[in-house]
Parts: C-alpha cells; sequence; structure tokens
C-alpha cells in the first residue's frame, strides 16, 4: 500500500503537512494538532492561537470582577482588534505577494 502525503493549499501554495510544518518552524505533530482544533491557518503559520470570546471574557472577568458591563465592552473591543489584526495581516501578505512578483 502506496502512502500519500496530504497537501494542503494556502494563499495560493500546496504544501504538504511536513512542508507546511517545517516553514512554520514546528513538528508535524504540532501543527496536526493547530489544525485539528480548528485554529485559521495564518495562525497556524505564526504561531499565535486564535483567541475566542469565550476566553476573552473570562480573562476581563477575572480582572474585573462582578461588573459584568466593563467586561463585556473590553471583550466587544478585544474582538475588535483580533479582527483589524487578521486584517493586518492579510494586507501584509497581499503586499508580500505583490513585492514577490
Amino acid at each position: 500500500m502506496k502512502f500519500v502525503a496530504k497537501v494542503i493549499e494556502h494563499d495560493g501554495k500546496k504544501h504538504t503537512v511536513a512542508q507546511w510544518a517545517k516553514i512554520a518552524g514546528v513538528t508535524k505533530d504540532a501543527f496536526r494538532r493547530r489544525l485539528g482544533r480548528g485554529w485559521p491557518m495564518t495562525n497556524v503559520l505564526n504561531g499565535i492561537p486564535p483567541t475566542t470570546k469565550r476566553k476573552a471574557r473570562k480573562i476581563i472577568s477575572l480582572s474585573f470582577g462582578t461588573d459584568t458591563r466593563v467586561a463585556d465592552a473590553l471583550a466587544a473591543l478585544n474582538d475588535q482588534l483580533a479582527e483589524r489584526e487578521t486584517e493586518v495581516k492579510a494586507l501584509q501578505a497581499a503586499i508580500a505577494a505583490l513585492n514577490a512578483l
């Protein structure tokens, strides 16, 4: 029986799991674990775990106790920041692709 390596495409580039793991600078197991946990591919490659609303809200509520209005407002700001960071990374990738031409 012949083994066929799984190929993953991201940003127009196709690589095997082993190749993507090498690019990300992690082991194949760590790469697979990140994908298995549902991380977006950009987070898998840069190693920054995605922030969830629940996790952010929990951290903020621990800091501010029972005042949920503050925690909810800060969690909303954290979500907006995460969205902007994703947009910035996408723009950086687009600029890098244009520079490669």
